[in-house]
């Protein structure tokens, strides 16, 4: 038996009001997803000859150097492989929200211990470090994003969430390319930190502030049911 009228339409109003703010957060998601993006592809221009020169200040010749610049960019992609499962299972109990800012996190903190490295093994370290907690921003959004949307819809979310990442991974190195070409630089210790290393922590703090500052990400609760309900 169907809902009376009024009761459908209050429905309605209900089920319209949840679909605004649930597009509401995964907007935010995407731009902020796009942010980091851009805040991980600004340092890719300069990775390889940063590595190397920390490689060779330390006494490793060329040869070893490049294979330095091999196992940098292989354990970032290890740690990721390795943590992201664990991340994905802890996003089912205690929610997605609080795993986008650990992610977020994790980014900013990783960009900025890499423009602080001055020895190899420091570098490693924040790439090890960048890996692990960068891991746990991933796994949480496409979980949102397939709690929030159809089957009909999800493919499109997916689409999305895919495209706000590809956008941030061409727009970053092309400012990291054209960041990493100013004189201007802000000497810490031994070493320089380069304006593509300080521009990808803002960026990450900025897409933390709209992560928080967009409500709860568990406004899709509801959803489902209340569709079920107008078309019952």
């Amino acid at each position: 038996m169907s809902p009376p009228l009024p009761r459908v339409t209050q429905i309605r109003r209900d089920l319209d009001r949840r679909i605004h703010e649930m597009t509401k957060h995964l907007l935010v998601l995407f731009f902020c997803l796009f942010l980091v993006m851009i805040g991980f592809g600004i340092t890719l221009p300069i990775f390889a000859f940063y590595a190397e020169r920390l490689a060779q200040a330390g006494g490793a010749s060329q040869g070893a150097a490049a294979v330095h610049v091999g196992l940098l960019t292989g354990i970032y992609a290890l740690m990721q492989f390795l943590f992201a499962p664990l991340w994905g299972r802890w996003s089912d109990r205690i929610g997605r929200k609080p795993l986008v800012l650990i992610g977020i996190a994790g980014f900013a903190i990783a960009q900025a211990l890499f423009g602080l490295a001055t020895s190899l093994w420091m570098f490693y370290g924040a790439r090890i470090f960048g890996g692990v907690f960068s891991s746990a921003m991933f796994p949480a959004a496409t979980a949102y994003v397939a709690d929030v949307t159809t089957e009909d819809e999800r493919s499109r979310g997916m689409a999305w969430e895919g495209t706000a990442v590809s956008l941030g991974v061409v727009f970053g190195p092309a400012f990291g390319g054209l960041l990493a070409r100013s004189d201007l630089q802000l000497r810490m210790g031994s070493d320089s930190l380069d304006h593509p290393c300080l521009l990808g922590p803002v960026l990450c703090g900025g897409a933390a502030g709209f992560t928080q500052s967009s409500g709860d990400y568990s406004v899709a609760t509801g959803i489902h049911t209340l569709r079920l309900r107008v078309h019952a």
